[in-house]
Formats: C-alpha cells, sequence, structure tokens
C-alpha cells in the first residue's frame, strides 16, 4: 500500500515537471522577445502592456487588504466562535473533547486494517477492508480512502462505512466504500484517523494510522 503513495507523489513530480516547461517556454518565446522589442523611443510596449495586466488582475487577489479580510473571515472569526461554544455550558464541549482524546491515545496502538478487497462495480471501485478496532469505539475515528493530489488538485479523501462484523473477530468490521475508475486503484490507501465533532484534526490530535 505504501507504493500507492510513492505513485501518487510521482505523478505530482511529473506535472511538476510540466508546469516548469510550460513556465519557461512563456518566459523564452513571449515574456523575453516582448522586453527587447522596443519602438524608435527605446520603450518596450507589449512587455509594459503585460506589465500592466498582470498588476491589474494580481493586486486584487494579493494584496494586504485581502490578506486580512480571508484572515478575519476563515481564521480569526471561525476560531471565536468555536472557544464561545467550547467554553458555553460550563465548558461542556471543551471537556468532553479531552475525554476522547484520552480514550483514543490510550487505546489507539490496538488498531489494525487488514488488506482490503478491491472490485470493480461499474465506473467505480469498491474497496472491502477488515478493521480491527481493538478496544476502541467506531465512533471516536474515522475510516477512509487517501489519494495524493493530481497536479493542481486538492487531495482526495472518501469515506468507508463500517458493516458486517468480521467472523471470529473482536470488534473487527468489514469498512467498505466506492472511488471513480477515473483514477487506478493504486492511486487509493486505506488510513484511520480521529474523529470528534469540534476537534480540530489533525492539529489537535495528530495520529493516523496508514494501511502497510
Amino acid at each position: 500500500m505504501g507504493d500507492r503513495r510513492s505513485q501518487g507523489r510521482a505523478d505530482g513530480r511529473d506535472q511538476d515537471l510540466i508546469d516548469t516547461e510550460r513556465l519557461y517556454a512563456v518566459i523564452e518565446e513571449e515574456v523575453v522577445p516582448e522586453f527587447y522589442s522596443r519602438d524608435a523611443s527605446g520603450v518596450p510596449r507589449d512587455w509594459l502592456r503585460r506589465i500592466r495586466r498582470s498588476m491589474a488582475s494580481l493586486t486584487p487577489a494579493y494584496a494586504t487588504t485581502r490578506m486580512i479580510r480571508e484572515y478575519i473571515s476563515k481564521a480569526y472569526v471561525p476560531a471565536a466562535e468555536g472557544l464561545r461554544q467550547r467554553l458555553a455550558d460550563g465548558a461542556a464541549i471543551a471537556k468532553g473533547i479531552a475525554l476522547w482524546q484520552q480514550r483514543v491515545r490510550r487505546y489507539w496502538s490496538g488498531l489494525h486494517l487488514g488488506e482490503p478487497n478491491i472490485a470493480c462495480e461499474g465506473d467505480a471501485w469498491r474497496f472491502f477492508v477488515p478493521v480491527y478496532l481493538g478496544e476502541m469505539e467506531a465512533e471516536d475515528i474515522r475510516v477512509e480512502l487517501y489519494a495524493d493530489p493530481l497536479g493542481a488538485e486538492t487531495p482526495e479523501t472518501l469515506p468507508l462505512v463500517g458493516g458486517e462484523p468480521i467472523p471470529g473477530a473482536v470488534n473487527g468490521y468489514i469498512y467498505s466504500g466506492h472511488a471513480p475508475t477515473s483514477r487506478p486503484p493504486e492511486h487509493f490507501t486505506v488510513r484511520i484517523v480521529p474523529d470528534c465533532p469540534g476537534a480540530q484534526i489533525p492539529g489537535e490530535l495528530p495520529l493516523i494510522r496508514w494501511q502497510r
């Protein structure tokens, strides 16, 4: 299963090479010729037009005011609201998260992933994964498929749902879920991560169990 993550990283390196070649092509074939192409006054008119277009489109996206506005709306305000909720009712949520962290840390070493079975069902791969929870409660963790990003995409995570108990096993279940056939099954790796409503993962509990 480690080879699957390696395959995703290899694809990412290929995309980096493609992006680099495209960037150098634009610089060599467009930007540099425009810079050296000058009018009778020695002014690179086309190059200046390119610079002005770039400034007009990039400044609103990378200005300090936009950055501050985004920090406030996406970080500071949600963090303040989260703190308010945790401290309400005598810090009930905060205490619950602290107890959850203790449980997960205590029983984490007992988690075990078996070898998955994969079947093709129409336009999707279906994964069947034996998961042995040990003394862990199923609601304290999340089982999912993970795939490294391709190019500029974000990583792909897909949930696996617990189902039938594994015969003869104690607290073992078959988790299953689907992944698109647009990517080969070896791109996906099974993993277990902690899960608790209101908790910030992985910031507050940086644990992860990968399929070996």
